[in-house]
């Protein structure tokens, strides 16, 4: 059995985006948001306006998430890991640059869309702006339920790799044209959680993995996905 205590979340769907306590609810909900830096920054940070929609949105649901804990963006280093899945990756965006390569001759590719054709550059975006210097890595996902990921980053608590991480979920809203791929593709958006080793009086609640059966609780109640756990969370507040 495997045991973490969770202290924050964050995410960023079609509909609203935040966390718990602060959430703001889009104007269009057909499409996930474009973000405004002076949203979520709290000093100028230019590699924010540079990022593609699909960066943006886990850089925004990690900034939400580790706000949610009281962990506030500063110079000062923490030891704090970051661990991302994906089922769709940054499809959209290699999809964008290898048009750009298409264009007429004179016409030079976007290095700005070059740089974020690889689906973690915003776990190291992340790092860099709020001082994380954990473990940093992300994972392509067969399933969208986000099991692996969890299982994952209890792993690494339990190794005493570092006493909180975030990890969580990054889709885009790229429709998948392949038929293998019907009914599998993910909600696009992103959600994060602030995990921690376990403590007396954890803000939302016990996470359980009991590892003989692949099977995810939270304050004992079995759930299905993370999106699954992230609404557990929500009811109970």
């Amino acid at each position: 059995m495997k045991i973490a205590a969770i202290s924050g979340m964050g995410w960023v769907s079609k509909a609203s985006r935040g966390y718990p306590g602060h959430v703001l609810h889009s104007n269009d909900p057909s499409c996930l948001p474009r973000i405004p830096g002076k949203e979520i920054l709290n000093r100028p940070y230019k590699a924010f306006g540079r990022m593609d929609n699909f960066s943006r949105i886990g850089f925004t649901a990690i900034t939400f998430a580790l706000a949610d804990a009281g962990i506030t963006p500063s110079e000062q280093k923490k030891n704090i890991a970051t661990i991302a899945s994906s089922f769709t990756g940054c499809l959209e965006t290699d999809i964008h640059y290898q048009d750009s390569l298409s264009r007429g001759k004179g016409i030079l590719p976007s290095p700005t869309i070059f740089a974020h054709t690889l689906p973690s550059c915003f776990l190291g975006e992340a790092s860099i702006y709020h001082g994380l210097t954990g473990e940093s890595f992300m994972i392509e996902e067969e399933l969208t339920d986000g099991h692996r990921v969890l299982s994952m980053a209890m792993d690494l608590l339990e190794e005493d790799g570092c006493d909180t991480l975030v990890c969580g979920l990054c889709n885009s809203d790229i429709k998948l044209p392949d038929p293998i791929m019907e009914g599998k593709s993910p909600e696009p958006g992103a959600l994060f959680l602030v995990l921690e080793k376990q403590r007396s009086k954890p803000r939302y609640g016990i996470l359980t993995e009991d590892t003989s059966q692949d099977i995810f609780s939270h304050e004992g109640k079995k759930f299905i996905s993370l999106t699954d756990l992230a609404k557990n969370i929500l009811a109970s507040k």
